[in-house]
């Protein structure tokens, strides 16, 4: 019988094996984009976040979020492996003035089994070309502040600390860093019980495009 971490390496293995294919998200995803939601999350925050608020987490209510979220024209896109969805990104127009770029990605998710073969770079790139074709050219995202490995792969992408802010929620807190070209340094955590959700990072979209496409293939944030 094949153990856990041999299991693990196992599904890895067939998963770097099999083509990755990005697609939109549509209704008939909802319920295995949720599941997928939700142990992204668990696998992603568990340390960093409160193992009530991971444990608590109901796809059943994720779905409900996710069919809200196509009915409002969001584009979601989905990285599958065969016909299992693995990495997903959300983006569109800034939710709140505060923001200080035109366009926002929303999400961006991939599983640990599917991860450092490119997909998260591929939906992120995905993301941009998305904002561009809506006319945004800039880009920010949220992303909690000591997430070491979530803040390596957005600042390889050009993203800077730039502010942040604390929240309260449920019993706890969270600090979102903004990140964009003024590069003010993160402070550090400063307790277990204090969350520091994250940086916003902040990326020029149609930059990044124009250097893609121009053969540079590598971006850089606006200076």
């Amino acid at each position: 019988m094949l153990r856990g971490r041999q299991l693990t390496i196992m599904q890895k293995q067939q998963s770097a094996a099999t083509p990755i294919t990005c697609r939109l998200a549509t209704e008939s995803d909802l319920a295995p984009l949720a599941v997928m939601h939700v142990q992204a999350w668990r696998e992603a925050y568990r340390g960093l976040m409160p193992d009530a608020v991971l444990n608590a987490l109901d796809p059943a209510k994720r779905e409900i979020t996710w069919r809200e979220t196509l009915r409002q024209d969001i584009p979601v896109t989905l990285a599958l492996s065969g016909e299992n969805i693995v990495g997903f990104m959300g983006c569109g127009e800034r939710r709140k003035p505060a923001l200080p770029a035109e366009g926002e990605i929303y999400g961006l998710y991939v599983l640990e089994l599917a991860q450092r073969h490119g997909v998260g770079k591929r939906l992120f790139l995905r993301g941009l070309e998305l904002l561009a074709a809506r006319k945004l050219g800039s880009a920010a995202l949220w992303v909690f502040e000591n997430n070491s490995r979530a803040r390596q792969f957005y600042e390889a992408q050009g993203g800077e600390t730039c502010a942040y802010r604390i929240e309260a929620r449920d019993g706890w807190e969270l600090a979102r860093i903004i990140h964009e070209k003024c590069a003010i340094k993160a402070k550090p955590l400063i307790s277990l019980t204090t969350m520091r959700m994250g940086c916003l990072m902040k990326f020029f979209a149609m930059k990044f495009l124009a250097q893609v496409f121009g053969g540079l293939g590598r971006f850089r944030a606006v200076r």
